[in-house]
């Protein structure tokens, strides 16, 4: 299928490139960046360290977001679409909830 956008063409060669298949049936595919900009993982860490600061801000104020908040984080995790950081050299994505009060 030919996409007009550039950037849908890009994600889709970058995926066709880059993914393998785990043994138990999910993917893997490399983060896609941007041609034009070169990604600084360098400060990742803190970038991420802030986010999570103004997100415990909001999680401690709403429970009802807390509690799912964990339960989605948790389920990451047996999933195995996450893992906890053990060890220096690693890219930190910052990351921030949403909640929505319909289920799309």
């Amino acid at each position: 299928r030919n996409h007009r956008d550039p950037m849908h063409n890009y994600a889709e060669e970058h995926f066709q490139k880059t993914h393998s298949r785990k043994s138990d049936g999910s993917y893997v595919v490399r983060l896609p960046f941007k041609p034009e900009i070169k990604p600084n993982f360098v400060q990742s860490k803190e970038i991420a360290r802030r986010r999570w600061i103004n997100l415990e801000r909001r999680l401690r104020k709403d429970t009802k977001f807390r509690n799912l908040y964990h339960l989605f984080m948790q389920e990451y995790l047996d999933l195995d679409h996450m893992e906890h950081a053990t060890s220096l050299g690693l890219y930190y994505i910052p990351h921030f909830g949403i909640l929505r009060d319909s289920p799309t």
